[in-house]
């Protein structure tokens, strides 16, 4: 997974900001949704594992649903300390009210639109506060492209309601590549990945990635 993360965030480190102002300064504004990457396994929850990949030069908004969220970054500073912490938001991701329209030169979310309730706001709340031609970066698990005993599991598992229901509205089952098709960003890539883990077997339920980029 490390691999594939610093490969997705490489570009990162190159960016300018669409805001004159910051560009002037050398910054770059991100926001990340879903700050507490890998809530469908609470026992192996990690807060903020993708900002170690953010560079020093990086404003960011930090958006999950957890209470908790700003209370455990000022307990664990460390996590931090590099960035410059624009605003804490206490959100699904659906709902960025308060987060002005065309105001990001990035938005991150990985595995979010898999507990998402409504997929769709999601995506079209990304797409309204990133500026015009600011970059969304996603690394999502989806279902098996392939009809396989795997894939019926994963359809089993997530209509029943009983992964949901254990694992934080987490869904095995979803296609995050043809929703993202669907909502009208421009230069568009992604790639499928497997990620198995012999430590945790039943992660790899969820073995399947969709990790890419696009712009608005």
């Amino acid at each position: 997974m490390k691999r594939h993360k610093e490969a997705l965030f490489t570009p990162l480190d190159k960016l300018e900001s669409l805001d004159w102002k910051l560009r002037n300064e050398g910054l770059i504004r991100v926001l990340e949704i879903g700050v507490r990457t890998g809530v469908c396994l609470s026992s192996l929850d990690i807060w903020g594992e993708n900002l170690k990949y953010y560079p020093r030069n990086s404003r960011v908004t930090l958006v999950d649903k957890n209470i908790y969220l700003q209370s455990y970054f000022e307990a664990n500073p460390s996590r931090i300390s590099h960035l410059k912490v624009e605003r804490f938001m206490v959100s699904h991701g659906d709902d960025l009210r308060g987060v002005p329209s065309n105001s990001v030169d990035v938005v991150v979310a990985t595995l979010v639109l898999c507990s998402a309730a409504n997929v769709e706001a999601v995506l079209r709340e990304i797409r309204r506060v990133l500026a015009p031609g600011g970059k969304y970066y996603f690394m999502e698990h989806v279902r098996e492209r392939s009809p396989t005993s795997l894939r019926t599991v994963q359809h089993l598992l997530s209509a029943s309601g009983l992964w949901p229901a254990v694992f934080d509205g987490c869904h095995l089952d979803r296609d995050a590549a043809r929703s993202i098709e669907r909502a009208s960003f421009k230069d568009l890539s992604y790639k499928y990945v497997s990620v198995e883990d012999s430590r945790v077997p039943l992660l790899n339920l969820m073995k399947s990635h969709l990790i890419g980029s696009a712009t608005k």
